[in-house]
């Protein structure tokens, strides 16, 4: 079954930046199909739509849109550009994605598109996984690129976010991945599983996200993948509260897992 996934690109340099983390380090495996969409915004002739010959400040040579480098690394790719409010226009085509794809500039930082409120709709509202890229960071360990790609995977004792990633994981298909579990307890972080084999397990001091984030920076963790429980309350509240606070502050890209498995991604993942 062919995998669908919705890049929102606004123009900028960190659209460009999800298509080479979407190609280069998620290398989904075909038959996958990637659309290119961009939203501009109703009466505003000053916001120019983006164009093949945008380039960076000081650049000599153009630099490829997102959906041009794309296809020159052998990915179909469908482009659209729409007029509309950004926010609601991609928060209607994202039901009919297994991932959506944006990007933000940094950490801490307002991510693209009116200053953040079209990715923090996504993040809050989307109906299937949302992946938030951001640029890599002095974290960033040398010779990354050729190193299996690491993804740190946070989880509550019912397991329903290793489900959830399972399902969003499998059709991509994404090759040479290195996965730990880290598990939330009333007591703090409990590290690490790391794939299907349990490795010896300890606790990281300090509250949640200052655990997390340490762990993220020293291990170069590429992917930090977090649940939207936002209504979760009891034990899991303290899962959705880091989880809210990494999603803005943590210093690698975060993919965010719906409240619950999607029909057509589960579909997928069985068929695959």
């Amino acid at each position: 079954m062919t995998t669908k996934i919705l890049l929102a690109d606004d123009g900028s340099r960190y659209s460009r930046a999800s298509a080479h983390f979407l190609a280069r380090r998620l290398r989904p495996n075909p038959p996958v199909v990637i659309h290119d969409v961009t939203v501009v915004p109703p009466a505003s002739p000053e916001i120019s739509r983006p164009s093949a010959l945008d380039s960076e400040p000081g650049s000599r040579n153009p630099t490829p849109s997102p959906h041009e480098w794309l296809q020159e690394q052998g990915y179909s790719v469908e482009r659209t550009v729409v007029e509309g409010e950004p926010a609601p226009e991609l928060l209607d085509r994202a039901p009919n994605y297994d991932l959506v794809v944006a990007g933000v500039k940094g950490r801490g930082a307002a991510p693209f598109f009116e200053l953040g409120r079209v990715a923090r709709a996504l993040a809050r509202s989307a109906s299937v996984p949302v992946l938030l890229v951001r640029p890599p960071g002095a974290h960033a360990q040398p010779g990354a690129a050729s190193q299996p790609f690491q993804i740190l995977l946070t989880a509550a004792e019912d397991g329903e976010e290793l489900t959830s990633f399972r399902q969003t994981w499998e059709p991509l298909r994404a090759k040479e991945v290195r996965t730990a579990v880290v598990r939330l307890h009333e007591g703090g972080v409990r590290t690490l599983e790391s794939g299907d084999q349990p490795h010896r397990s300890q606790v990281l001091p300090g509250p949640g996200e200052i655990a997390l984030e340490r762990q993220l920076r020293a291990t170069g963790t590429e992917l930090l993948v977090l649940p939207r429980r936002l209504d979760a309350t009891g034990p899991l509240a303290e899962l959705a509260r880091v989880a809210r606070t990494l999603t803005w502050s943590a210093p690698c890209s975060v993919l965010l897992l719906p409240p619950s498995p999607n029909p057509d991604l589960a579909m997928s993942a069985s068929s695959g």
